[in-house]
């Protein structure tokens, strides 16, 4: 260590931000100082009092013991005033100075490399959208020039590990207040834990309790739904801060307040999930605006309209029935992170739909659409919509019938006149009974023109009533 480190050690260190930085970038650089700085001090001009006061209060919360220290007259954006207020806190306190330039006016450059050429602090900043630091060296006429070996710079993730009610406090609008009874914190779980969840859930119709239960063997929290899995796979891919059921509400306003079913904290930008389970939130769409964050809406019982496709953005994301099926896979490139290979895997065996039927994934599905679904056509097809026109030439078909299951049939045809629904089901029940074909009507349905039916029939043996259709191969089954 040379002399002049140990000089620098023996005065502490001080660091100075302007309230014009984007909020995730001022925070991102005093939580990568935090652990060697005395103090900082936080410079604004008129109209900046708010954002100065809200970093302070941040910093006070989330290091108490750092000094924070903000002027109580604002300065102006001229050189002179922000070279004198930098030579001001020089006198103050006797320092090795960092100045994070990040959010200065041009003018301001100016007035910071002059005082970083007097006293040899170091000056850092931000000077583009994409959010990486540079070092800069003053050079004459009040410029900065970036330094071709900087040292350890700060990175925009640096401050995701704050208290989470203190940096959204600090980001959040003037007119929110963030509630949080009620919410609660993920439960910590392995990728292959959450895989073998999502798995067992697939095949339980979406039970999120009673899977967690059976997988890791022990009872369920007394609330684990679907983003409880959300907020535990965030955090299994490397986000840090996740918090479940977060409420905001609007000052003033005269409505309940929101509930955000998961909010994460990733590369200082605020994520708020909404799962869409929740049918009594109010209309009001100003909570969606209040941290200024990234919003995602996960619909799995439902598929995007392509108006709702093209309206998806950066930060207004929509994932519906068919996203879901590869749910990893968009959470890895929305947030820039690696996914583990267990979820690679859960997307390709147990969510695609070539692995799994058409029920949407993520969603409990109704008796109604399970029995639906459940159907599906077996070996034994009686098709003549393509027997008929091959034996009969370009002949209509006068019936299709198709194995759902080992006791369920579809029956489908059509009349050479109109009936009534209940004439046409006392003729195909009359049909059946007559040809002791073993079958009961479950289902019989008669199209608008009142000439085609379709009916699903119950039967006690399959083989017989594949032998009974066999006889009427070219005739209509009923007239």
């Amino acid at each position: 260590m040379t002399d002049s480190d140990k000089a620098d050690d023996a005065q502490g260190k001080a660091l100075v931000v302007f309230a014009g930085a984007e909020p995730r970038v001022a925070a991102a650089t005093i939580a990568h100082h935090a652990g060697s700085i005395e103090a900082i001090y936080i410079h604004h001009d008129k109209g900046q009092e708010d954002k100065a006061e809200r970093l302070r209060r941040f910093c006070a919360r989330q290091w108490p013991r750092m000094a924070a220290v903000v002027s109580c007259e604002p300065g102006t954006d001229t050189p002179m005033s922000v070279a004198g207020r930098l030579r001001d806190w020089n006198v103050m306190r006797k320092a090795s100075w960092i100045y994070d330039m990040s959010g200065a006016t041009p003018p301001m450059l100016a007035g910071v490399s002059r005082v970083a050429c007097e006293t040899g602090a170091r000056v850092i900043g931000v000077e583009n959208a994409d959010c990486i630091w540079r070092e800069y060296e003053p050079a004459s006429g009040g410029r900065l020039i970036p330094m071709d070996e900087p040292g350890d710079l700060p990175r925009i993730g640096d401050a995701d590990g704050s208290d989470m009610p203190a940096y959204l406090e600090f980001v959040a609008t003037r007119d929110a207040e963030v509630i949080w009874h009620g919410s609660r914190p993920p439960v910590r779980l392995a990728p292959s834990e959450l895989s073998s969840i999502a798995r067992e859930c697939a095949s339980n119709n979406w039970s999120w309790r009673e899977s967690f239960a059976k997988v890791m063997g022990r009872s369920a929290p007394m609330v684990w739904d679907f983003e409880d899995m959300l907020a535990s796979i965030l955090q299994a891919i490397g986000v840090a801060n996740v918090r479940v059921s977060v409420g905001v509400s609007i000052k003033d306003a005269k409505v309940a307040e929101r509930r955000f079913d998961v909010i994460a904290i990733h590369d200082g930008e605020v994520w708020a999930f909404d799962c869409g389970a929740d049918a009594d939130q109010p209309d009001d769409v100003r909570p969606w605006r209040v941290f200024g964050q990234r919003i995602v809406a996960i619909r799995p019982a439902r598929r995007a309209t392509p108006t709702e496709t093209r309206l998806t953005s950066r930060k207004r994301i929509l994932l519906d029935s068919a996203d879901c099926r590869s749910i990893f896979d968009c959470l890895s490139s929305m947030l820039s992170v690696r996914l583990p290979r267990e979820f690679d895997a859960l997307e390709r065996k147990s969510l695609s739909r070539e692995a799994t039927s058409d029920l949407p994934v993520f969603s409990p599905s109704s008796k109604a659409l399970q029995f639906s679904e459940a159907m599906h056509l077996g070996d034994d097809i009686y098709d003549l919509s393509a027997g008929a026109a091959i034996d009969d030439g370009p002949k209509a078909a006068p019936w299709f019938a198709a194995k759902l299951s080992r006791t369920l049939w579809s029956i489908s045809g059509s009349l050479s006149k109109q009936v009534t629904p209940t004439e046409g089901r006392g003729r195909l029940a009359a049909t059946l009974q007559r040809g002791k074909a073993g079958a009961e009507i479950v289902m019989f349905d008669l199209a608008d023109n009142r000439v085609e039916w379709t009916a699903i029939v119950r039967t006690a043996s399959s083989g017989q009533f594949a032998k009974w259709l066999a006889k009427w191969r070219n005739l209509p089954l009923f007239t």
